[in-house]
């Protein structure tokens, strides 16, 4: 594997450190209070050389009072060292650390007895007979024991050759196209600013890369990176690396904050799980209280236990847990979950989802919903989402819900197609058979609501109905989902208008008394015109007037001349003929020889004529009328 991050686990005092020491030549105590106590406090870092490799080693504490921080260091971790005191054997922390190395599905483990220099090969080969016995009920039960004295050099040449081995056998899948990295240590240089420090867990970083810090969201600028203390230009899935930040106080990071690329992950205070009990005579219940640590932060959560009570050793239970504060987690992610007292390692388990929708009320479709993330099939997935959600997804909104590979999420979308369950629209939307019936039955409800209550209207504006129906989408969303819907005849659209079964509600509307009366009130005005000042003529509802008047000039039965003028259609026909032979008969006309031709005022013939000017048929030069078509 290119980039191994090798970690050490055990008891306090049984020579991780030292080990460390022995393999790389470095001391990872780097504290003074470290120095004085003998003891590892903070993760320490040193670079292994291996082979022509250079691998990372983690020391992390072994004392029961710091496995928060023992945690934070196992996030990331390709292999442990499991180390146990030859003089001491099997501690109560060896135990915890077993549980949560097993727990952060952390597989590689190499049990190393140390300070063989202590006892006789009696003594020794009694130890590693109940360290083999104890291993036997564990994980840990096909898992190579290396005898090693740091102090004397005793067994190191032989751990580097298993070491070596194990890292052959390695193949740790890591999402190539989501940058993340749980900062561990924050601190100042003089002259540099802000560096922060972790593993790279996902993606990779670029010098004079844009990041976002999480939760708080705090924008920044990678100034400089530095991998095992050589500047590098970029850094990758599986590296330990420092980096140097921009315009950002060290007093605004935390320990426990995540590093991410810009607006590409989301905080959660809510997560979807898989749980253990790894427990002995230790039960975990509904609406407990935990410490859950999850990369490298520590956090306050209630689990909420799904269609059970309680979780006893050795069993699972899929559970929503409601957090504190946020954290960033991704699906897959492992996490160890500790009572709040007395503090000790009760469990852990596996993010299913950051995004935590409503559960049914019905259980047996909460339990599929967990099932079906606990499977981890992304082509089930990726349709679940599709159909609980009423949306148009795009490959990359799917990314940011799931955080699956692009690449992935690209074949499962494909094979959905070929199954003809879900659709592909404008190239680039994605929804489900389900969502689509939604959303029609959606839309054709909006739309009928819309003509119940303005019962003269054809049409609806767009921008009326996406705000009715769809607030949250943008406008390209809806009209690609008003796009499929036009190719399916469902509704149809003109400019900004949408008219649903369009000549039936003409009809519809068209029978209706008042509009009748209106539209023969109209023809009767013949090239007079109907004036919409004059508003005491019977049989007219006022209130609905210009609803009405709207109408009858969308289906083409009257023409509107100006803000108050109408005439009929047939009325409109007959003008034309009328303007039609008097150009038959002169090249010019003037308004007194229209107005003598049909017989009405000069006010009124003004009206007409500015009209055919505005619509192009005729153009007034001085005092007179050329034509410019006939229509």
């Amino acid at each position: 594997m290119e980039h191994l991050i090798i970690g050490t686990a055990g008891h306090v005092d049984h020579g991780k450190t030292e080990l460390v020491k022995a393999l790389t030549g470095c001391d990872t105590d780097r504290l003074k209070e470290e120095k004085q106590r003998g003891m590892t406090i903070e993760l320490g870092f040193a670079p292994f050389h291996l082979d022509g490799k250079i691998f990372s080693i983690v020391d992390v504490p072994g004392h029961e009072k710091l496995i928060k921080t023992m945690v934070s260091g196992a996030t990331g971790m390709d292999m442990a060292l499991l180390i146990i005191a030859a003089d001491e054997g099997i501690m109560p922390q060896t135990i915890e650390h077993i549980n949560i190395l097993s727990m952060l599905d952390i597989t590689n483990i190499i049990i190393v007895i140390t300070k063989i220099d202590l006892i006789n090969n009696e003594s020794l080969d009694n130890t590693t007979t109940k360290i083999k016995s104890f291993i036997k009920e564990t994980p840990l039960r096909e898992s190579p024991i290396c005898q090693v004295s740091s102090k004397l050099n005793i067994g190191i040449d032989n751990l580097k050759n298993i070491i070596l081995n194990q890292s052959k056998t390695i193949n740790k899948k890591r999402n190539a196209e989501l940058f993340r990295m749980p900062i561990d240590r924050v601190f100042t240089i003089k002259g540099h600013g802000t560096v922060v420090t972790g593993t790279i867990t996902g993606g990779k970083i670029t010098k004079d890369d844009h990041i976002e810090i999480l939760p708080n969201k705090i924008n920044s600028k990678v100034r400089g990176i530095q991998v095992h203390g050589s500047e590098m230009n970029k850094a990758y899935a599986g590296q330990r690396c420092a980096i140097n930040l921009t315009k950002v106080e060290k007093s605004s990071i935390n320990r426990g904050d995540v590093i991410g690329k810009p607006q590409e992950l989301s905080p959660t205070l809510s997560i979807d799980t898989v749980i253990y009990n790894l427990m002995d005579n230790y039960t975990i219940k509904h609406n407990q209280k935990v410490r859950l640590h999850i990369g490298t932060t520590e956090v306050l959560g209630k689990i909420k236990l799904i269609q059970q009570d309680q979780i006893e050793k050795n069993q699972k239970a899929y559970a929503r847990i409601r957090l504190e504060k946020p954290v960033t987690a991704v699906f897959g992610d492992k996490f160890i979950i500790r009572s709040l007292t007395p503090v000790i390692t009760i469990g852990g388990g596996r993010i299913l989802s950051h995004k935590s929708p409503k559960l049914s009320h019905l259980q047996t479709k909460t339990l599929d919903y967990f099932t079906l993330l606990e499977q981890a099939n992304p082509t089930h997935i990726i349709l679940n989402l599709l159909q609980t959600n009423h949306q148009l997804f795009t490959i990359d909104k799917i990314f940011k819900n799931l955080y699956i590979n692009r690449q992935t999420i690209y074949q499962s979308l494909s094979t959905l197609l070929n199954q003809q369950k879900i659709l592909k629209l404008k190239n680039k939307y994605y929804i489900s058979n389900e969502t689509n019936t939604y959303l029609k039955q959606l839309i054709i409800k909006s739309i009928e609501e819309y003509y119940q209550n303005n019962k003269y209207t054809i049409s609806i504006n767009k921008e009326t109905l996406r705000t009715k129906t769809f607030p949250k989408w943008n406008k390209d969303q809806f009209d690609t989902l008003l796009t499929q819907y036009n190719k399916n005849n469902l509704l149809s659209i003109s400019k900004d208008q949408i008219i649903m079964n369009k000549q039936q509600r003409i009809t519809q509307i068209y029978q209706n008394n008042q509009i009748n009366k209106l539209e023969q009130l109209i023809l009767k005005t013949n090239l007079q015109g109907f004036n919409t000042t004059n508003t005491t003529q019977p049989n007219i509802n006022t209130n609905q007037l210009n609803h009405q008047l709207k109408f009858l000039q969308q289906i083409n039965k009257i023409i509107k001349l100006n803000q108050t003028t109408y005439i009929h259609k047939t009325n409109y026909d007959n003008l034309l003929n009328h303007i039609n032979t008097l150009f038959t008969q002169q090249n010019k006309i003037t308004v007194q020889q229209v107005r003598d031709t049909l017989l009405i005022g000069r006010k009124q013939t003004i009206i007409l004529l500015e009209y055919l000017d505005q619509i192009g048929i005729t153009k007034r030069q001085n005092n007179q009328r050329i034509q410019l078509k006939t229509k």
